[in-house]
């Protein structure tokens, strides 16, 4: 299925957006297209400041609000702010206007930006080929980009301890780092997260040491789940006590005497070696 491309054009002229929108519809099928029309300043900044568009299609006159009269200085807002970071940056930017005087004295600025501009004629359609060009390859280095995110990760092992003492202490202390480790990040939920490199044998892992500081599956679960989508790591690993069952026949989370915690550390770092000798085998 293909993705969806977002379109916003800023124009003020009706006749103007409407040939704009309907000439993408008719010339590109695939992606499907959303566009959305705005015909000032101030609307345009509102949608900029929270929203990704793959292409913005900037009319170079527009006026600050709708009673206000049509300005470069309008457009070039925009394009400042983009610029200083303080609007939301699309993949690509295209001024367009009908005049040849503003055509060619915005010709420079908007190459100085890394911007391009089209002429728009009604009796041409030399400037709607040149924006679905620019949408077909966009398009493609969007799927390429895609693709190479989703074969590739961040870390080579995350491991996800439950409790401070007893896991993520000694499995800290007990490693190897190559690099690091940093100092403790407050990922989220206010939780101690190390990341570093870790030497194992031959091997430099990339690695980082979660600790939840509680246990149960409802907590696990929904740490892995942040955990994998911020991370991105090629092998999540679990300690037993971020299970948290207490019954009789199954004591994890139960409280030890110093004897068990000093056996729970020892058992801990022997589990997070195996677990590197799997995370080593699987990044070959």
């Amino acid at each position: 299925m293909a993705s969806r491309f977002n379109i916003l054009v800023i124009e003020d002229a009706h006749e103007k957006s409407d040939a704009i929108r309907l000439g993408l519809l008719d010339r590109v099928s695939e992606p499907e297209l959303t566009i959305e029309l705005v015909s000032n300043l101030v609307e345009a900044l509102k949608l900029l400041e929270v929203n990704y568009y793959d292409l913005v299609i900037l009319d170079i006159l527009i006026p600050a609000t709708d009673r206000g009269s049509p300005r470069t200085e309008n457009s070039r807002a925009i394009i400042e702010q983009l610029a200083s970071g303080s609007l939301v940056m699309p993949a690509c930017v295209v001024g367009l206007t009908a005049y040849e005087q503003e055509y060619q004295a915005e010709l420079r600025y908007y190459a100085e930006n890394l911007f391009s501009i089209e002429q728009f004629r009604p009796d041409s359609d030399d400037w709607l080929k040149s924006i679905v060009s620019k949408i077909k390859f966009i398009a493609k280095w969007k799927a390429a980009y895609g693709r190479a995110h989703s074969a590739s990760y961040d870390y080579d092992v995350v491991l996800v301890t439950a409790r401070f003492q007893n896991e993520y202490k000694p499995i800290v202390d007990s490693i190897q780092w190559a690099s690091g480790p940093n100092d403790d990040i407050q990922l989220f939920r206010d939780r101690r997260l190390k990341t570093g490199a870790i030497r194992f044998g031959e091997r430099v892992l990339r690695a980082a040491v979660y600790c939840i500081e509680g246990m149960g599956l409802a907590p696990a679960a929904a740490v892995a789940e942040q955990l994998i989508g911020q991370l991105r790591p090629k092998l999540l690993v679990m300690l037993g006590m971020c299970c948290g069952f207490r019954q009789e026949k199954c004591q994890a989370g139960a409280r030890h005497d110093r004897a068990g915690e000093r056996r729970d550390r020892r058992a801990s770092a022997r589990q997070f070696r195996r677990d590197l000798q799997h995370a080593a085998a699987r990044s070959r």
